[in-house]
């Protein structure tokens, strides 16, 4: 988003609306470092980055861990929602002709919130307490333990489907002079597509948490960078309509 009115991709100089906006944007730039904090703090016990091999299947005697390893997906579910509460704001201050992305980057920032909510909710509400009162029955598949379980596909899914919502915000920030948030974008969907590929060659289907590992990096990092750079477009868009 261009502050020079003559190229700029805002529609509406109402001042709710864009502090709203950037507000939202630096808010989601905070909670993401926040949770990548409390996720650093969680040291892998299972898994291709584990120490030693780490713990094996059935990965039940787990609840030592309880709740150190479970914190960061608490504040990852806030994380997640004002990421869908930013695009949508988002999508009221571009111009028309970038509408059409918006709408489709909103649509995958749906998709994303979804997917990931219900897997970390799901999470932390059954395993922590199932293992509590061993009912260790169907526990192996969806602890975050097991490497090929279903947390770690339904992560995979949720981050790759906010890859594709990054990928149609490209556009909408592209402008002709070049733009750092666009460029930032950009090089996380090739990061994103390359990567995937590659550990795919090299480990097939038996990938474990290594995609998962990158695929969260990448898009934390971007919600990192680009909430700040877009919150400061903004606001700067916000303060010369005040």
């Amino acid at each position: 988003m261009d502050v020079n009115h003559k190229e700029t991709n805002v529609i509406t100089t109402e001042g709710n609306v864009l502090k709203l906006a950037f507000l939202s944007s630096y808010g989601l730039s905070i909670i993401t470092f926040i949770t990548f904090v409390f996720a650093m703090i969680a040291v892998p016990i299972s898994g291709a980055h584990a120490p030693d091999g780490g713990i094996s299947y059935p990965y039940l005697d787990t609840i030592k861990q309880y709740p150190g390893d479970y914190i960061w997906q608490y504040v990852a579910m806030f994380m997640i929602c004002l990421y869908v509460i930013n695009i949508t704001i988002l999508s009221t201050i571009v111009t028309r002709e970038k509408q059409i992305y918006m709408k489709i980057s909103h649509i995958f920032a749906i998709i994303t919130t979804v997917t990931l909510l219900i897997n970390y909710f799901v999470h932390v509400s059954v395993v922590p307490i199932s293992l509590m009162n061993q009912e260790y029955e169907g526990i192996s598949l969806f602890t975050q333990y097991n490497p090929h379980g279903l947390f770690i596909a339904l992560e995979e899914l949720g981050y790759i489907m906010m890859v594709i919502s990054f990928g149609f915000l490209i556009p909408v920030f592209r402008r002709k002079k070049r733009n750092s948030i666009s460029i930032i974008y950009f090089i996380a969907v090739i990061i994103s597509i390359v990567s995937f590929i590659i550990i795919s060659i090299i480990y097939g289907l038996d990938r474990q948490d290594r995609y998962e590992v990158i695929i969260i990096s990448i898009t934390w990092l971007v919600l990192i960078i680009n909430g700040i750079l877009i919150g400061n477009k903004v606001r700067k868009v916000w303060k010369d309509n005040k």
